[in-house]
């Protein structure tokens, strides 16, 4: 188990878990698949037979042991390999799908802006597959993701900008054509975040990739803009932003109190209304009395 504060949780297709802590230590776990689990379920179904075979036996005197039971033990490696990078990396993603023939591995630079593509297989720092330096990140790229379905790597750096882009040779590395439905990049939404003077910390896309979203910060600013963006990954256009500052659920919550008053003020004016009737019909009934007597 983890000493410390688990920050980072990934599940593979291979059913492995993934999982990081604070004090830098990675984890892996071997997760049980339905298949193992129906396994496990027979077996014990033939144990349970086993026992009650093994009873009803022992009333007669006669005692039967199991059978041996065959068991295959598949055990799976994880292949590591470690390498000595000439600068200090910032973040790192597979861009690549399972039908590509390379496994192609992305490393962005802590004091710039670039962004280097290896060959995960056969990592030779040296002599990178591609240098990505025309993007048009202007700071260091800490957001890299990348989607299968639609073939499309999203880069993001620490001042606001988004970029699109291929990790295949066969597009040259840049937007697949395919893809977009837009010529220039200024038709999109994508320069939002620099209008706002934000950018994106946390970025992710639907299983289809059509809609990818992403969580916001202030660029070194004290004023705290946390919002999330919903955007159309094809158009590049902003369908939806959620505003997740404090002040917009003290102004939700300050707009529930005031409700809650009006309905309590409400409430007690249709009360006081109610015993007003009811004095109102007593007097009513007293007067009829004292009229009929007379």
């Amino acid at each position: 188990m983890h000493r410390d504060v688990v920050t980072h949780c990934l599940v593979t297709k291979t059913d492995f878990l993934i999982t990081g802590s604070a004090d830098g230590h990675i984890k892996f776990w071997k997760m049980l698949t339905l298949e193992y689990v129906k396994i496990q379920a027979t077996l014990s179904s033939y144990q349970q037979q086993q026992q009650q075979q093994l009873s009803a036996s022992s009333k007669e005197q006669q005692i039967n042991g199991p059978k041996g039971i065959s068991r295959n033990v598949q055990t799976t490696f994880v292949k590591h390999f470690r390498a000595h990078l000439d600068y200090q990396p910032l973040t790192c993603s597979w861009i690549h799908g399972p039908q590509d023939p390379l496994s192609t591995l992305a490393i962005s630079v802590m004091t710039s802006p670039l962004i280097y593509l290896y060959d995960g297989k056969n990592l030779n720092v040296k002599e990178p597959l591609h240098v990505q330096s025309k993007l048009g990140h202007t700071r260091c790229v800490h957001l890299i993701e990348y989607n299968e379905q639609t073939e499309l790597v999203v880069s993001c750096d620490m001042g606001g900008i988004v970029n699109y882009w291929s990790g295949k040779e066969s597009c040259q590395y840049d937007i697949p054509p395919k893809l977009c439905q837009f010529e220039s990049k200024l038709d999109t939404d994508l320069f939002e975040f620099i209008k706002q003077q934000t950018y994106p910390y946390c970025l992710k896309f639907s299983p289809n990739g059509l809609i990818f979203a992403c969580l916001t910060r202030t660029i070194e600013t004290p004023i705290t803009k946390k919002k999330l963006y919903l955007f159309d990954t094809r158009r590049g256009k902003i369908m939806k932003i959620y505003n997740e500052t404090n002040d917009v659920y003290r102004q939700l919550q300050d707009k529930l109190q005031q409700k809650q008053q009006q309905l309590a003020q409400s409430a007690s004016i249709n009360k006081q209304d109610d015993e007003d009737d009811v004095e109102n019909e007593q007097i009513d009934e007293e007067s009829n009395k004292i009229i009929k007597g007379k």
